[in-house]
């Protein structure tokens, strides 16, 4: 399993679209920074993302700042040290800025 930590929005870089390309089916997704707006509800970024990925997280803390509140119910909310333990049982980190 590998784990996408994607850093910003699809609103504003590529670089949230690119990733799709290169996630499998047993990959998990983690949003952080301003990659937590791709969890809004009923986006396209935040379906593409859940149809995508084994498993979707949001770094709870970033969203709590940005004042998010409307997250997609599939996106599991977790704290930085419940991230830090994720990214240690992964195969690879890969991060999308």
């Amino acid at each position: 399993m590998n784990l996408h930590i994607i850093h910003k929005s699809a609103n504003t870089h590529q670089s949230a679209h690119n990733a799709l390309h290169l996630i499998h089916q047993d990959d998990y997704i983690i949003l952080i920074d301003d990659g937590i707006y791709n969890a809004i509800s009923q986006t396209d970024i935040s379906q593409a993302y859940l149809n995508t990925a084994k498993r979707c997280f949001l770094l709870n803390e970033h969203a709590l700042a940005r004042g998010i509140e409307n997250t997609d119910k599939n996106f599991t909310h977790i704290t930085m040290a419940e991230f830090v333990e994720l990214s240690l049982i992964a195969n690879n980190n890969i991060s999308w800025y």
